[in-house]
């Protein structure tokens, strides 16, 4: 064995045995020797990426790699070297040449198409994409154009999703209606050929409590057998379903259907509860399937929350809450907890309250609605232009913000506030003067995929793309359209597709969302 190899083996053991600075003198010992040694600058390379020093871990791969092309070690740690210092296009070039030599793992696909991820561009050839689909990467390159969507880079989404559409296998229907649909949304498709993503469903007004905003109360409504199958033919193509009432645990029939959506692994179901009828049988099914969970609590005082909730009990709410506390912290759950709570009157000044409350019993997102405008109620203080209340909401609106920040709480915050032009327009109204005709201004572009991606059966069988929608703009009616496939792409829902792609919304979407009151991930799937 001659000199310059002993040095090289001997510089290799002192990297096993993590000595190295005494590697690093035995090749730069193989260096003097020989100048041209590529093995001891593909060594030096390697030493300098272990111990963090990047700069001059890529001085000495490029040294390597110009006296050994055609070593794949050396390209593929250089490719490593450049993007931990944030030179990603040089790292993908040293990841493609890498492959270009033969040399393919699955940790250089993995490392290649994280760093596809953080540039936010498809550079993907067809033959990549295949690749990639092979080495199960197909989640990353579809997150990829869902990404592009959500952040309105519609050209990219066009760019690649037809070349992912052609390998993805025609049985697997979820992938296929995901991906298929996100091309429409990029095109701006108006009648699509992807079926809804997403529904919310008002199983029935049958209620064990009656609270004195409820409208579901007023009308009786309970959803037909005929749709619940239908709802049933569209779950392999659902990511997210939604189930509402009146109060969805007090029906015989909810568990079944509970069941059915569970045997999808795709689909996640949502539940809007009053949180009274949970069971520890029910909330260990919950907590188990990683359900997400919404409760509507409208007072955190046993005097407030059931004096609106009348037939409530404060005490049950509580216990219920702390069992699924427990339980998600025994099998370490993925069950998301939503709060929702309508202010009115009678406890609007519980607002910060609610954010506190929220944080002792485990709540990741938090929705702050105003009351239903249709009540004609003293308890609507946002119709009946109520000073003192809406001066307080707008005083302690920042101070909850900067709590659910502080407490990693998603807040959103659908409460009007009062600005000059509002206090201007009560300080000199007159008798026609009404706060909801006082429309709050556009504050960014709105970018809402709901029409193409989900339809929502209200509390009396009208559909529309969502809660939001305004009720003037209903899409139809399952009394009268009999099916959520005759609504899916009919002339409003096509009005919808059109008028929100064109930027022609102003009178026809609800201002709160144009307005920025409404999270993104609402709006779109992120």
């Amino acid at each position: 064995m001659d000199t310059e190899t002993n040095l090289i083996e001997s510089g290799r053991e002192y990297i096993i045995q993590k000595d190295y600075k005494s590697a690093e003198e035995k090749f730069n010992e193989t260096i003097q020797l020989n100048p041209d040694s590529s093995d001891a600058y593909f060594e030096l390379g390697k030493i300098y990426y272990i111990q963090g020093k990047f700069s001059e871990s890529v001085d000495r791969l490029k040294k390597a790699i110009l006296l050994n092309y055609s070593n794949p070690h050396a390209h593929l740690l250089l490719a490593k070297s450049y993007k931990e210092t944030n030179r990603y296009e040089d790292s993908i070039s040293e990841f493609k040449k890498t492959i270009e030599l033969g040399y393919q793992t699955e940790d250089l696909y993995k490392e290649l198409f994280e760093t596809y991820r953080v540039l936010n561009r498809p550079d993907f050839s067809p033959e990549e994409i295949k690749i990639a689909l092979e080495n199960g990467y197909e989640k990353e390159l579809h997150q990829l154009v869902q990404k592009y969507n959500f952040e309105g880079r519609y050209d990219q989404t066009r760019e690649l999703a037809p070349l992912l559409l052609k390998l993805i296998p025609d049985d697997d229907i979820f992938l296929r209606n995901k991906l298929l649909n996100e091309l429409e949304i990029a095109q701006g498709k108006t009648i699509i050929s992807s079926k809804p993503r997403r529904l919310t469903v008002t199983l029935s007004n049958r209620c064990n409590l009656s609270c004195i905003m409820c409208l579901t109360s007023k009308v009786k409504w309970e959803i037909s057998r005929k749709t619940i199958e239908e709802i049933y033919s569209l779950f392999p193509y659902l990511e997210k379903i939604m189930w509402q009432g009146g109060e969805v645990f007090a029906l015989d029939f909810f568990e079944e259907i509970l069941l059915v959506g569970f045997q999808y692994p795709n689909l996640r179901q949502s539940i809007v509860t009053n949180g009274q009828l949970i069971t520890e049988k029910i909330a260990e099914k919950l907590v188990k399937n990683n359900t997400e969970l919404t409760i509507s609590v409208d007072g955190v005082t046993k005097e407030v929350y059931e004096y609106i909730r009348r037939g409530a009990d404060f005490e049950t709410l509580v216990r219920n809450l702390q069992l699924i506390r427990e339980l998600k912290k025994r099998y370490n759950s993925n069950m998301v907890l939503n709060l929702n709570v309508a202010i009115m009157r009678s406890n609007y000044h519980q607002l910060e309250d609610f954010i506190e409350f929220s944080k002792e019993y485990g709540f990741e997102f938090i929705c702050l609605m105003p009351i239903h405008i249709h009540l004609k109620t003293p308890e609507d203080i946002f119709t009946n232009q109520d000073m003192q209340a809406l001066s307080f909401i707008t005083k302690v609106i920042p101070k909850i913000e900067e709590k659910a920040k502080l407490y990693s709480i998603r807040l959103e915050n659908r409460l009007p506030r009062l600005n000059e032009e509002h206090i201007n327009k009560f300080l000199n109204k007159t008798k026609n003067d009404s706060f909801k005709n006082i429309r709050e201004k556009d504050t960014t572009k709105l970018l809402c995929h709901i029409p193409w991606q989900q339809l929502l059966i209200d509390y009396d069988g009208t559909v529309r793309p969502d809660c939001l929608c305004r009720i003037d703009k209903n899409a139809g009616s399952l009394l009268k359209d009999f099916s959520l496939e005759n609504i899916w792409n009919n002339e409003t829902m096509v009005e919808y597709r059109k008028r929100i792609f064109n930027h022609d919304y102003t009178d026809f979407c609800n201002n709160i969302c144009s307005s920025g009151k409404i999270c993104e991930s609402h709006l779109k799937i992120p």
